[in-house]
């Protein structure tokens, strides 16, 4: 189940109400998110195809992530394509190790360390981010 394939299954009342309120937000509101929430179970993420045929978006349009490697496991295993915040905002960078503003250097050879560095840009055709399991 990628975002664009819409499961076979009845949506509830709330469900359906989440849509429409998601759609109308998506179209007109200029806050730049939507935040929803409710008990485990309710079908929270189960809605997110239906949301993204209503908006019209395809997969490539739309950035599932969530805070941790085991939530995103988790919607990967629901068969989303998923990755975490860190992955999809930061890349990990190895770089010289600096003291003081001076290279670093052991047994004669530049000392590194990894660093996360902020992307300088995410795929162009994104148009909706959605984070996961937002506690």
């Amino acid at each position: 189940m990628r975002m664009g394939k819409i499961p076979e299954f009845e949506l509830t009342k709330g469900q359906k109400e989440l849509i429409s309120e998601v759609t109308h937000w998506y179209h007109h509101e200029e806050s730049p998110d939507f935040v929803y929430d409710g008990p485990a179970g309710t079908g929270k993420t189960s809605v997110l195809p239906f949301i993204a045929h209503e908006l019209h978006l395809e997969p490539e349009e739309i950035l599932l992530c969530a805070f941790t490697g085991k939530a995103a496991s988790v919607l990967m295993q629901k068969g989303f394509d998923a990755t975490t915040i860190h992955s999809a905002f930061f890349d990990l960078v190895e770089e010289p190790r600096k003291v003081d503003g001076k290279i670093v250097r052991t047994l004669g050879r530049e000392s590194t360390e990894l660093r996360f560095r902020e992307k300088t840009h995410i795929d162009p055709r994104i148009r909706l981010i959605i984070v996961d399991e937002f506690s």
